[in-house]
């Protein structure tokens, strides 16, 4: 058995219809990622399609869908009003945003209250790369190497998450991918670790050349995000950030949805997380943590925290506690 591939956004969903559709059906090519500027409606439609499906090699999900937190920032927003009243500007972080798309959801919210604000979303893994080997195909590949997709057309080979057992033939593929990817960095003299930034391209840099090859720039961002942070630099910013590092200013608001948990990271981890929202925010500062255990309808479980100078004070609860309240409130600076 074997599926193949959709190299094109304007041919789905046609593609994966019909009696030989689900040879396609699920299987997008992560080059897709790439869109126009502005964005056609269909290259929107299959850049949130592949988000569903993603999985780094960390292990961690890309997940995005509209409205996630929707029902989160309604019930947020008064409480943010009461606690930020009279503050001049307010600064808001939304840590390990994957595509940002609920961060520009969140944005248009706080515009409703906020005559001053700033947003930044931010995420460790903002883009992938496409590794383009003439005469081969292409390599979709973290920057730190991790390999997550091969393609060569009519194939598009799943790396990461490995392919079903019953695919043999894309399983043979995924092998001889893994063995020639080893192949190319003994070419370019790279040992079994990668020289640091060679993957990378510089901001504001869509490619660049690696020896006889080319590397391109598959955006992580949602395309409508990507928009807002040109449009509107003054209330919204997107960077590259861990949640393990403190932000570069103070801020008002940190939130941290979907990662400082235990399906990612063991207790001594997740304090380190929790040290550095403590650090990036301003007194009185407010931090938002939870966790979305249902998707539909969407059902998360959050815990919402004042800074205090003996560490967090809870304030409020959504859904239920963060499954770190208990963590975060023993932590002493």
């Amino acid at each position: 058995m074997l599926k193949l591939g959709i190299f094109e956004a304007g041919c789905y969903p046609g593609q994966a219809r019909g009696p030989l559709g689900w040879l396609r059906r699920n299987r997008f090519a992560y080059t897709l990622l790439k869109t126009s500027l502005p964005p056609k409606p269909e290259e929107i439609v299959v850049f949130e399609r592949i988000m569903r499906q993603m999985k780094l090699t960390s292990g961690v999900h890309r997940m995005t869908a509209r409205n996630r937190f929707a029902d989160l920032d309604e019930w947020a927003q008064p409480i943010l009003q009461r606690r930020l009243a009279g503050r001049p500007a307010i600064q808001v972080e939304d840590w390990a945003a994957s595509a940002c798309l609920t961060s520009l959801e969140w944005h248009q919210r706080l515009e409703e209250a906020f005559p001053r604000f700033h947003l930044t979303a931010s995420d460790l893994t903002l883009y992938l790369v496409a590794l383009e080997v003439p005469g081969d195909g292409i390599y979709v590949l973290e920057t730190g190497g991790g390999l997550l997709q091969y393609i060569r057309p009519p194939f598009a080979i799943r790396i990461e998450p490995p392919e079903p057992r019953l695919l043999i033939v894309n399983r043979v593929l995924a092998e001889r991918a893994r063995r020639r990817l080893k192949r190319i960095w003994r070419e370019l003299g790279a040992g079994p670790d990668l020289e640091p930034g060679l993957l990378t391209l510089p901001e504001g840099t869509d490619e660049k050349p690696l020896g006889a090859m080319r590397l391109t720039r598959l955006p992580l961002v949602h395309p409508e995000a990507l928009a807002l942070a040109n449009l509107a630099p003054e209330s919204f910013a997107i960077r590259g950030h861990s949640v393990f590092t403190p932000a570069p200013a103070p801020a008002d608001v940190v939130r941290t949805m979907n990662i400082l948990n235990r399906v990612y990271f063991d207790e001594a981890r997740l304090l380190e997380g929790a040290r550095s929202v403590w650090h990036s925010l301003r007194p009185g500062g407010i931090w938002m943590v939870g966790r979305t255990v249902r998707e539909r309808p969407p059902e998360h479980r959050v815990s919402v925290f004042e800074k205090t100078a003996e560490g967090f004070r809870l304030i409020e609860r959504y859904g239920g506690p963060s499954e770190i309240e208990e963590m975060a409130l023993a932590l002493r600076p």
